[in-house]
């Protein structure tokens, strides 16, 4: 059986397939159209992810008559129903039932649907799919929890607004997932961190991981001023003055304007927005593990992104096990609908999932024709001697991308789409932010041998960057370049398993250098997607300051 979900109303639109239980593919648009995001959220528009749809037909050799249902991640007569409740004004759209009442219609007409889709992919095809509509919570419910492994966990959800529901909470078993809590529009942690966000000078829905890191600069001193637009109590329960929250200038101070500097004050409303929703989350979690006797926990949506809230909840010692969707955004929930429509077909409550690389890949003849076309000088080198050169290229002090194997779902580059460095070098955090065009505040991420984790961090391992860690005290004079200010690192850890050839590197590193850690940080570049295919990534390589470039078994230098 074969299964299409897909995530199409709000931004990060994204496809999923499951085949014969089993996650085979999934893909944001934005990989493919090159927009961040994969599109802006409009009501006006409705943009289904026809790229990503094609790709993964054409990644699994199928056409779309091969499918046997599609699941889509957002219900329309939810959505219905929940005009009746307070709404923001942009979000009650006629145009936005119009998209949601003839989705079917939308989908399958030719209108956005290129000509060179037209071998696997036509509207007349798509026209006899079955198609299910599931809750938006739900889906991102069901995209943590399905592919946990857990036999039953507390399911949390929190992201701007689905339907209706803003934070939601669960409890998963091998029946499905039954709702116990849920926090309904306007009281959305997600608009509240983005609201906060977009105060300090950033754009929402996009910026909210930088004022993440920007809080490390800070302290916790705006306290008394945020007790005006949130209040909580010991059980997590909160509740928001949506009045106050949109006139952050009345307690915040003046909105800083996009380049203005980044003041003191801008890095204390940044903790202390932190640190509220840390507080939240944690007082949530003990009250409902303590209520329902549940030490697992499965977490998904965009707040679950929020990877120093989760390392402070893996601290709080809540729960014996932590499964956070890798893709957590809204992309992810076309995973979550395709299990959910797994689930009703089979009664099945798991999808066997391996791991994150589940997007396009490029074979070296591919590779080759690109980099020939293109008269560029290139060495081939088979894999033991590829990685040995490179290991010993970012022991001199190179900065590399590294494009090869099947491209990563989910917002983070982990080895198959990166950039990689030298962790030893304390400038080398400034010379990537610098090749990046990024802000010298944002922190970089580091790779570690999951058996020397213990050795250099404390916290949680997690193969996907999912967690922050505090970095031992006597290994950040060993690894300056990925310590932040607070001493804190959002660490990827990695098995010879999970990924041998970046491991690989990670082991000949150490050989040279006796440190088994590597920066690791996405290849691309400010405001764009991560690099999808072989031109992208040259072209990234030769308008950037790289040193160097592997592409499939390819070694480019400059």
């Amino acid at each position: 059986m074969i299964i299409m979900g897909i995530n199409f109303f709000f931004e990060h639109t994204s496809v999923s397939i499951i085949k014969d239980g089993k996650l085979v593919f999934s893909a944001e648009e934005e990989r493919f159209s090159g927009i961040k995001g994969g599109k802006r959220y409009s009501p006006f528009t409705v943009q289904f992810p026809y790229k990503s749809m094609y790709a993964a037909l054409e990644y699994l050799d199928i056409k779309i008559s091969d499918v046997d249902v599609i699941a889509l991640s957002y219900d329309k007569w939810e959505h219905f129903k929940g005009l009746f409740s307070k709404r923001w004004s942009y979000y009650d759209d006629y145009y936005a039932l119009r998209a949601l009442f003839h989705t079917k219609r939308i989908l399958s007409s030719d209108y956005e649907m290129f000509q060179y889709m037209s071998d696997r992919l036509t509207p007349y095809e798509l026209q006899k799919i079955p198609i299910l509509s599931f809750d938006h919570h739900l889906s991102h419910a069901a995209s943590a929890y399905c592919y946990s492994g857990f036999d039953e966990s507390l399911v949390f959800v929190a992201d701007c607004c689905g339907e209706k529901s803003c934070t939601s909470l669960y409890i998963g078993t091998d029946k499905g997932l039954k709702k116990i809590v849920s926090f309904d529009i306007p009281d959305s942690l997600g608009i509240f961190y983005s609201v906060v966000t977009k105060h300090l000078g950033f754009n929402t829905f996009q910026d909210e991981f930088k004022v993440m890191g920007l809080a490390s600069y800070g302290e916790d001193t705006y306290r008394k001023e945020f007790e005006n637009i949130i209040t909580f109590d010991e059980r997590g329960h909160y509740k928001l003055n949506e009045k106050n929250m949109f006139n952050l200038k009345a307690f915040l101070g003046p909105a800083r304007k996009k380049g203005e500097e980044i003041t003191q004050r801008h890095k204390d409303i940044a903790k202390t927005l932190q640190s509220i929703l840390e507080e939240i989350l944690i007082n949530l979690f003990t009250y409902y593990s303590n209520k329902t006797g549940i030490k697992k926990l499965c977490m998904a949506g965009g707040v679950s992104l929020n990877c120093v809230a989760n390392g402070k909840i893996h601290d709080a010692g809540i729960f014996d096990k932590i499964f956070v969707q890798p893709a957590s955004s809204d992309a992810g929930t076309s995973m979550g609908a395709a299990a959910l429509a797994w689930h009703k077909y089979t009664g099945n409550t798991q999808v066997q999932f391996d791991n994150m690389y589940l997007g396009t890949e490029y074979s070296n003849d591919f590779i080759e024709k690109q980099i020939k076309s293109a008269k560029l000088n290139y060495n081939y080198l088979p894999d033991k001697e590829l990685i040995k050169l490179i290991a010993s290229k970012i022991a001199e002090g190179k900065v590399g991308g590294i494009f090869r194997g099947r491209m990563e779902a989910g917002p983070r580059a982990l080895g198959n789409r990166s950039v990689i460095a030298s962790p030893k070098d304390s400038d080398m955090l400034e010379r990537i932010n610098h090749i990046k065009g990024r802000e010298m505040f944002r922190p970089i991420a580091p790779i570690v041998k999951e058996e020397r984790f213990d050795d250099f961090f404390v916290g949680e391992k997690n193969q996907y960057m999912l967690f922050t860690c505090t970095v031992k005290q006597d290994a950040r004079d060993k690894i300056p370049a990925v310590t932040h200010v607070d001493y804190t690192s959002r660490v990827q850890t990695m098995t010879s398993k999970s990924n041998p050839f970046v491991y690989g590197i990670l082991d000949e590193f150490e050989k040279l250098t006796e440190i088994p850690v590597i920066i690791n940080t996405s290849l691309n570049f400010r405001g764009k997607p991560i690099v999808e295919n072989p031109v992208e990534a040259l072209g990234n390589f030769y308008s950037s300051g790289l040193d160097f470039l592997v592409i499939g078994n390819y070694f480019l230098e400059k």
